[in-house]
């Protein structure tokens, strides 16, 4: 071919695939105007139509509650409301428009029925999918909400969306609030609900939503197939709520009147380590108010001074180097060790025993003894501390523990002074339930528990899990260092000179313990005033300890700083009210036991029983003016008797050997509310027959 016949074919083919792609652009042009302006409106309702995704529905947080079943903490749904107007019945929009406008004032009053007759017919009229009515509306409004004319025909007729979604509500607001804790996105969990926040959250549910045109709202499409969110479990604490109360406010009555920086209060179940209350209170530096900020009890690791005496004497106990009635120089109260000058609060005693030294809480004398024991072997002091477990977290439920911090005597910059210093309770650092848990150790004879918050998860009523008392260790002490421990203990209180004396000796119940008065040393001048950390830690009643309480109150500053004066009367108060509710706590029944007749003929109406004998042929004898009688087999006689059973007015009827159905009739027409267990005939009654009870008073009959 030639090169002028190839030039010619080039330029067909070039012409031929312009025109080609000049049509194919013609037609896109033409198909884009099409879909645009002609068929535009078809394909956006088909859009509008597969604008969906699957979203999630929130699932309600499960309760938290104290021992008794009462809500600390719960999740109150509240709803979000949104109007459809597309999908409103035109007829029933027409119809009832000014009803619905008025309904809608007396529901939510702070808008006019104009306000809201506008914002209907506005929706109407621009056909809006999801125009926001209210937010935040109350479980009791949105009832009232249905009930409105349209909206009681339904979603599908009324157009109305409702959101829901839950906020956590603390119904006795700041009761132990920060032991509940809380749960906030981007900030870590705090409390039981941080601890347990896989069980309270649940699962969520799924909802296909409709995006709405031209917007970022998405609306429910079918609610009918909602994947239902499966709710949160329940946690029920070992929290007592009038415990807690009256732990709270002693203690916030306590730092308000010694204008206290902050403090805290912890109440434990001595044979279970179940802990029934925990005040945790902070000053507000702005408005002087005290809130549960912090969790102290918990979190704050602090030098607890005096009230670790008890642990420095102890290993000597237990060791066998010295005992309650070893001598000891007390120094007239000041002793001066490895160049440091250590001093007590109160001067004049030269002489003494190591029971006294700790009643009177003498720095001097016990760190003497306590150095010049074991100055030659420190290891086996600390290694003694270590068996007392306070060396070691107690593995609490809820996060914020640290681990107790002491000297480490094989550390080659170990400095004699930290056993100086670690004797009454310095250079070491302990939180005040891992000090509480020691002490609750000594109430307990040596068994050790561990401190626990959570009793049971529970849902729907049902228990899931429970949790039972734990025991970290059987003995961590010998039984005579554990009476040494209590002896001592009691001296604080109940002796002549103890630094408790005059706030807890009292003629109701014993209490074994110790005050602590702790200098804060924070690196300021030493120019500065001095401040105090103020202590009581110990048990009751101390012959038979039920509860051991700590009380700990940081910078007290109205002039008092003593323990005795400013934690000792908080636990007193904590005190007084669970012994006084122990007292009056229901006894439990003491069953009297009678014998039933020899032929097992109930007791009860004397005539039914002759009725009775009657229908089998036996003759009975009985007293005609005896409405209640029981029966005896006169074997020599060959006869029934019917003995009457002696009822007097005011007094307990005796329904022993009766059936349920006399017994009751008897002991209800005399005033008295019964509780019936078992089933057969009485074999044994709470109340002693002919004692004399208050009209209403509750008697148990056991049937056998």
């Amino acid at each position: 071919m030639s090169t002028k016949d190839t030039r010619k074919e080039i330029v067909v083919r070039a012409k031929v695939l312009f025109i080609a792609f000049a049509l194919i652009g013609i037609v896109l042009v033409g198909r884009t105007f099409q879909l645009q302006f002609i068929q535009g409106d078809k394909y956006r309702e088909m859009g509008e139509k597969h604008g969906t995704k699957t979203m999630e529905i929130e699932a309600s947080r499960g309760n938290i509650l104290a021992e008794d079943g009462r809500l600390l903490a719960t999740s109150v749904p509240i709803y979000d409301l949104h109007f459809d107007f597309v999908a409103m019945n035109e007829t029933l929009y027409k119809d009832s428009l000014e009803y619905l406008a008025k309904g809608l004032a007396s529901v939510f009053p702070e808008k006019s029925t104009s306000d809201f007759r506008s914002f209907i017919v506005s929706g109407k009229n621009k056909n809006k999918r999801f125009a926001l009515l209210k937010r935040g509306v109350s479980y009791q409004q949105l009832q009232k909400i249905k009930v409105l004319p349209i909206i009681n025909k339904g979603r599908n007729k009324s157009g109305l969306v409702v959101e829901t979604r839950y906020r956590r509500e603390m119904p006795f607001r700041m009761l132990a609030k920060r032991t509940i804790g809380y749960i906030i996105p981007g900030v870590k969990p705090v409390g039981i609900e941080g601890a347990f926040n896989q069980s309270l959250s649940g699962a969520s549910g799924k909802r296909l939503m409709q995006r709405v045109a031209g917007g970022q709202l998405w609306i429910p499409i079918d609610v009918a197939s909602d994947v239902e969110p499966m709710h949160g479990k329940d946690i029920v604490t070992t929290i007592r709520v009038d415990v807690q109360d009256v732990a709270e406010s002693t203690l916030e009555k306590a730092l308000i009147k010694h204008n206290a920086k902050h403090g805290c209060a912890i109440v434990m179940e001595t044979k279970t380590g179940k802990i029934i209350a925990i005040a945790n209170l902070g000053k507000d530096e702005k408005t002087g108010a005290y809130t549960e900020d912090l969790n102290y009890a918990i979190g704050e690791s602090v030098e607890p001074g005096s009230t670790f005496k008890v642990a420095s004497l102890c290993v000597g106990f237990e060791n066998g180097d010295f005992d309650l009635q070893t001598k000891i120089n007390m120094h007239g109260g000041a002793f001066s060790i490895l160049g440091r000058s250590i001093k007590d609060s109160h001067t004049g005693e030269n002489e003494g025993t190591v029971k006294k030294a700790l009643a009177v809480s003498s720095n001097a004398a016990i760190t003497e003894l306590v150095y010049n024991t074991y100055k030659n072997k420190k290891t086996q002091f600390y290694k003694t501390i270590e068996q007392f477990r306070l060396t070691q977290p107690l593995g609490l439920e809820i996060a914020g523990e640290p681990k107790p911090s002491f000297p480490n005597p094989n550390a080659s910059y170990f400095h004699p002074q930290s056993l100086v210093s670690n004797a009454f309770g310095y250079e070491m650092k302990i939180t005040p339930l891992q000090l509480l848990a020691f002490y609750n150790c000594i109430a307990n004879r040596g068994k050790y528990m561990k401190p626990y918050m959570v009793s049971e998860i529970q849902q729907f009523g049902k228990s899931i899990q429970k949790f039972e008392p734990v025991v970290l260790a059987e003995k961590v002490m010998k039984p005579s260092t554990v009476e040494m421990a209590f002896e001592m203990m009691r001296a604080v209180v109940d002796s002549n000179f103890g630094t408790a004396t005059k706030e807890l000796k009292n003629p109701y119940y014993s209490v074994a313990g110790k005050t602590g008065t702790a200098v804060i040393y924070d690196g300021n001048s030493t120019n500065a005033p001095r401040k105090y950390r103020a202590s009581f830690a110990g048990f009751f009643p101390a012959d038979t300890p039920l509860y051991s309480c700590i009380v700990v109150i940081t910078e007290p500053s109205n002039g008092a700083y003593y323990a005795s004066a400013v934690a000792a009367p908080v636990f007193r108060e904590i005190a007084d009210v669970l012994m006084a509710w122990e007292k009056s706590r229901p006894q439990p029944y003491k069953m009297v036991q009678y014998p039933s007749n020899r032929y097992n003929l109930l007791s009860g109406s004397t005539k039914a029983m002759n009725s009775t004998l009657e229908a089998f042929g036996f003759h009975a004898q009985f007293d005609e003016s005896s409405n209640w009688s029981s029966d005896y087999w006169d074997s020599v006689g060959k006869v029934h008797q019917l003995k009457p059973i002696p009822q007097r007015n005011g007094l307990v009827p005796n329904v022993v050997g009766m059936g349920l159905t006399d017994a009751i009739f008897l002991l209800e027409s005399r005033g008295y509310q019964v509780i019936p267990k078992g089933k057969g005939k009485v074999v044994a009654q709470s109340a002693t027959p002919n004692a004399r009870l208050p009209l209403r008073s509750t008697v148990q009959i056991d049937l056998k």
